[in-house]
């Protein structure tokens, strides 16, 4: 009988330190940890006319919207808040190989950003500015959107802050043109021009449903300097969402372990997939891990399945 007491005791003292933990307990940190991205989603702004609408979604996205200048390249792109502490998603290809990272707002401020992390394979990457208190975008899902509905290109095209272009999705799911190693863009006709990059594909409904990220522009490819040609690619939100949040919760980011190079390591570019029961890139299983890139001698990464 004192057995079956003291196993109910125990059981009831880990159930009373689970509650009270659950509820007192606070992390100190980030790392490892999987933020929920994104701000309040707006309501009502897709009410009225079509011209009314999309000026209340660039007053509700415009603040959420940064250039991005790199000094020693001269280079400039776009981003986005995702985050209130700072964190701003963009392209890859706008912050690669930058040491110093200039944020211009809207509101004239500008701070200097760190490269929180990258992810080459899906030419997506997270920085960070220190200021926190900032307005973050609201995130929408990029599966329910449709071909034929408006959306809204806003960015900085050749340095010009805060400008918007509007078109409509012309197509879905669109791979193979060697912008990245993996790809399931959303195309537009919104005009993108040089400098957007980086910068939200929106909804009328005042949500980022995608990442701008390439354009076609004849003889120079696809991120080519040339002039908008009609079609241009955004990075699904779905997925860049997904990719942020490994970037900033430090998942995968381990600091580089002192090895010979008989032991070697090898280090792989890995998508993150959705574990809720929808797809990527008609993947509608989570049946293993989709690898990019094997990398010989490479810095050696965790992931968390």
């Amino acid at each position: 009988m004192k057995a079956i007491l003291l196993v109910v005791a125990l059981i009831v003292t880990m159930i009373l330190i689970s509650i009270f933990g659950a509820v007192y307990w606070r992390p100190q940190s980030s790392v490892g940890m999987m933020l929920e991205l994104g701000g309040p989603r707006p309501v009502g702004l897709d009410a009225g006319s079509p011209e009314e609408t999309v000026s209340r979604v660039l007053e509700h996205v415009g603040p959420t919207v940064v250039l991005l200048m790199i000094p020693e390249t001269r280079r400039s792109g776009s981003g986005v808040v995702v985050h209130e502490e700072g964190y701003i998603l963009t392209n890859a290809h706008v912050v690669e190989d930058a040491q110093t990272v200039l944020v211009s707002f809207t509101d004239g401020s500008e701070f200097d950003a760190e490269v929180y992390g990258v992810d080459e394979a899906t030419d997506l990457a997270v920085i960070k500015v220190k200021p926190g208190g900032l307005k973050a975008a609201a995130l929408g899902d990029s599966d329910q959107m449709r071909v034929g509905e408006f959306v809204v290109a806003v960015g900085a095209p050749f340095g010009l802050a805060a400008t918007a272009t509007s078109g409509i999705v012309s197509g879905l799911h669109r791979s193979g043109f060697g912008i990245a190693r993996y790809e399931d863009f959303i195309v537009t006709d919104a005009p993108i021009n040089q400098g957007n990059s980086g910068g939200p594909l929106v909804s009328l409904r005042g949500e980022v449903i995608g990442i701008n990220t390439a354009i076609i522009a004849g003889k120079d490819g696809p991120r080519g300097h040339g002039s908008f040609s009609g079609v241009g690619f955004a990075i699904p939100i779905n997925v860049a969402r997904a990719v942020a949040q490994r970037l900033i919760g430090d998942v995968a980011l381990m600091p580089p372990a002192e090895t010979s190079d008989a032991a070697g390591f090898v280090s792989a570019s890995v998508l993150s997939f959705r574990i809720d029961g929808n797809c990527v890139a008609g993947i509608d299983q989570l049946a293993g891990v989709f690898f990019t890139e094997a990398v010989p001698n490479g810095r050696p990464r965790s992931l968390t399945l």
